[in-house]
């Protein structure tokens, strides 16, 4: 950049998530919204956050101690959000324990276990939507940056809390890692209309 442009900030870019199950995600450019996906909320907070692993090289020269190089081994990519608003479609997504109430037919998410649940004790995150489960955080500006984790896995936040109270909005936490797919990266981001 030659030259810093104030009206590039990214502070607060809104935006909304949606998923996919089975399928990736229709074309960003030619598919209208949620493009082939099913709207989980508007996003409150989001972050995308990136840890690499790597590999110490030492120097037996220097008595096995000093570091004289950093293999890469890997990345992973986990995207955690806060949802403003949310549905029985974003619990179906968010947690792993949930099931359909039967009186209003409303969702229900279950603490741990229960009988009618998707996702079994012990059970891989990754095996329970067949065909794998894309992500996608839909930036409300075309130029700010949106995401697509094309094969993710929901994560447990570790201290989830949802607010009940008159003061606070009920917002849930979510998070998403994204795992490396066949072909193409685990996370792409940027301006929706690039992104595969």
């Amino acid at each position: 950049m030659s030259t810093a442009d104030p009206s590039r900030l990214l502070a607060g870019v809104p935006g909304r998530l949606i998923a996919r199950a089975g399928a990736a995600f229709s074309s960003f450019a030619s598919t209208a919204y949620p493009y082939g996906g099913v709207e989980l909320g508007m996003v409150g907070d989001g972050r995308l956050t990136r840890v690499e692993g790597t590999y110490e090289v030492h120097a037996e020269e220097y008595g096995g101690v000093e570091v004289i190089e950093e293999v890469p081994t890997g990345d992973s990519w986990v995207y955690t959000a806060n949802l403003r608003t949310w549905d029985d479609d974003a619990l179906l997504y968010v947690f792993g324990h949930t099931k359909v109430g039967a009186l209003l037919g409303r969702r229900v998410v279950l603490a741990s276990g229960g009988t009618s649940t998707p996702l079994g004790v012990g059970e891989g995150r990754s095996r329970r939507w067949s065909g794998g489960l894309t992500i996608a955080f839909i930036a409300d500006d075309p130029l700010r940056p949106s995401l697509v984790l094309p094969q993710a896995i929901a994560r447990a936040v570790r201290e989830l809390e949802v607010p009940l109270t008159l003061r606070d909005e009920a917002g849930i936490s979510c998070s998403f890692r994204g795992l490396r797919p066949t072909s193409g990266s685990a996370a792409s981001w940027g301006p929706l209309a690039d992104l595969p």
